[in-house]
């Protein structure tokens, strides 16, 4: 059944949510985008990218402003690119390589018909039957259309089993790294020109006393504190940008500690590593999962440096996080199963690991290694120290289940059994009836699209409806939420299309999903289950 949109955003917002679910490549959505909207690529680009003009001078401002120091630019000027040859102003190929770049595809496909291989005499002998001729690197044909190199001449490993292995291209990845790592130094100068309250009361209490370092080392503590439970319920890119100010910060710390004993240094290593930890955590939420890649590498990195496991768990978690939510389930438990390997039974971080394989082998259909992993869990959980932290990013609530159980009980179809186990995480974790809804941290609103998951597939689309609105409501939704919204708008879509509270629900999330200033935020990858 066709549904009604507010407006062409809404509705090529809507689409490029299905197509990305669907596991579409960006140049697969363009390609349909320019076909159906009739655009230009430059055009359909940045509509598959969910961006306007001005959003996308601003990306090539923080990142090419970054390198090199070139002049920056405004929206009239890709208003003029993509307008050419009308407007007089042709893309040069420097313009056009870092286009690419910003929309992570060939430069060839934002040039329109400017491939003319076809009339390459050579490579038509080459493809005759029988030819011994060897021909160069082979363009497979994507499933979707989209032709891309072959895994035996570009060694990506398209076809590893789970499905991600164009997400873990050396070069591609390597790329991306450096160019978040040249935008973050810009951004974190800006930010120390301009210091938080937290950031200026750490520089206070540096130079207060001496060398300062004892000071700024409790300093550090309090903050890493106080920035887990902030980034556990209220994700935003502010939030972001303050954090990176003060693990900016950090850096000279450690440059100063570096000449006293190692025992000193441990601490600022340590709090160093667990601010990195958050920034992964803060930039998955907000779906810049290259971003939290690299803080994930430096959380490694701390975690070597300081002899401290447990960082090397978090960073492991996250990146499990990551890939589950893409829907790379064996990835996902294959990154959960190092993490365990790395850390000791009994700490939050191995208990939390271990309930994200469970989920992740549930997902996969393995009914055996979930029972393992759910069993590992709870084990962990019972050994676990009377004060350990039941709230923040560092943290592991204290229940009957351990964490994902519902979830769990969901990807395998059990979904009575899943309603009871989330309406049990609900009532004992987040206690509703006697905490603010912005008072909750952003599992809540995830517990709650799982809760409609279970109903929907226990055949129930209203009170389905009535708890994704719900998990909707819960302030600024984080990447996780959409992907879990989107699997619930389809999930409603697919078995109930004319029901009304699933056009309720659709209506709601689509409303949302148009209005979020993230990008990313709107186009989830594979969606998967949830975390509840």
């Amino acid at each position: 059944m066709s549904r009604p949109y507010r407006s062409r955003r809404a509705r090529l917002s809507a689409l490029r949510v299905d197509l990305r679910t669907q596991g579409c490549s960006w140049s697969d959505i363009a390609t349909r985008f320019r076909r159906e909207e009739g655009v230009t690529p430059l055009v359909a680009f940045r509509l598959a990218h969910g961006l306007t003009q001005r959003e996308l001078a601003e990306r090539w401002n923080l990142l090419f402003l970054a390198e090199d120091g070139s002049g920056a630019i405004a929206d009239k000027h890709i208003s003029y690119w993509e307008t050419w040859p009308e407007s007089g102003h042709e893309p040069s190929l420097r313009t056009l390589k870092r286009l690419a770049r910003l929309f992570e595809c060939d430069i060839s496909e934002l040039v329109e018909d400017g491939s003319f291989r076809h009339l390459d005499a050579a490579r038509r002998e080459d493809a005759a039957p029988g030819s011994a001729v060897s021909a160069a690197p082979v363009a497979e044909v994507h499933p979707h259309g989209t032709p891309h190199a072959s895994v035996s001449s570009q060694g990506e490993g398209h076809d590893r089993p789970d499905g991600d292995g164009a997400a873990e291209g050396g070069e591609r990845e390597d790329m991306r790294r450096r160019t978040l790592l040249a935008s973050g130094a810009v951004v974190a100068d800006r930010l120390l020109d301009q210091p938080t309250r937290a950031l200026q009361a750490l520089q206070t209490v540096a130079e207060d006393f001496g060398d300062g370092l004892g000071c700024a080392a409790d300093g550090l503590s309090e903050i890493v504190a106080h920035y887990a439970q902030s980034v556990s319920k209220t994700p935003s890119p502010r939030l972001y940008d303050d954090l990176l100010s003060v693990r900016s910060y950090a850096n000279g710390l450690l440059s100063r500690a570096a000449r006293k004993p190692a025992s000193r240094r441990r601490d600022f290593v340590v709090a160093t590593g667990q601010l990195s930890s958050l920034l992964a955590v803060s930039a998955t939420d907000l779906g810049d999962h290259a971003a939290a890649l690299v803080w994930c590498t430096d959380t490694e990195r701390r975690g070597h440096d300081s002899g401290y496991p447990d960082l090397l768990g978090w960073a492991s978690l996250t990146r499990a996080l990551i890939a589950y939510y893409q829907g790379h389930a064996q990835r996902s438990s294959s990154l959960a199963a190092r993490g365990l390997a790395l850390t000791p039974m009994g700490t939050v971080v191995h208990a939390k690991l271990a309930a994200q394989q469970m989920r992740a082998r549930a997902m996969l259909g393995d009914a055996h290694g979930m029972t393992q992993a759910r069993t590992r869990a709870s084990v962990a959980l019972r050994r676990l120290p009377d004060d350990a932290a039941t709230t923040g990013a560092f943290a592991i609530p204290r229940a009957e289940d351990p964490p994902y159980t519902a979830t769990s009980l969901l990807l395998v179809n059990r979904y009575e059994d899943a309603v009871h186990a989330t309406q049990r995480v609900i009532e004992t974790v987040y206690r509703p009836q006697t905490r603010r809804t912005s008072d909750q941290p952003t599992n809540y609103a995830r517990s709650l699209l799982i809760l409609a998951l279970a109903e929907a597939g226990a055949g129930r689309p209203t009170e389905a409806s009535s708890a994704g609105i719900s998990g909707l409501r819960c302030g600024r939704p984080v990447w996780p939420t959409m992907v879990l919204a989107g699997k619930l708008d389809n999930e409603l879509a697919d078995k109930y299309p004319d029901a009304e509270p699933a056009n309720e629900f659709r209506a709601q999330y689509l409303e949302l999903a148009a209005s979020q200033t993230q990008p990313s935020l709107t186009t989830p990858d594979t969606p998967a289950g949830g975390r509840t």
